[in-house]
């Protein structure tokens, strides 16, 4: 079994929404582009998405909360949206 497929999650973590970050699941298409922009973001925002609960660790792949995951994903653009306003009105 690829451990970093779904089935080598536990079920009821697939059910509640947890998936491999890599390759992009269909879920998360629409922010990432390719593997290299998700694992570009992960890897930046790292500490912050572990925090929040969004990005986990399971048989040493990287998995996404999808929830949590976008949730941080929206608050992380929206400071480097209020960092280029504030950027650009300097």
């Amino acid at each position: 079994m690829n451990q970093g497929s779904p089935e080598a999650l536990p079920p009821s973590a697939v059910a509640a929404g947890v998936v491999p970050l890599f390759p992009v699941p269909p879920q998360l298409a629409h922010l990432f582009a390719s593997d290299w922009s998700a694992r570009w973001f992960a890897s930046k925002h790292r500490a912050k998405l572990v925090g929040c609960g969004a990005l986990l660790m399971h048989r040493g792949q990287w998995h996404v909360d999808l929830a949590p995951f976008e949730a941080a994903w929206r608050e992380i653009s929206a400071e480097a949206a209020r960092a280029q306003l504030a950027r650009e009105a300097a």
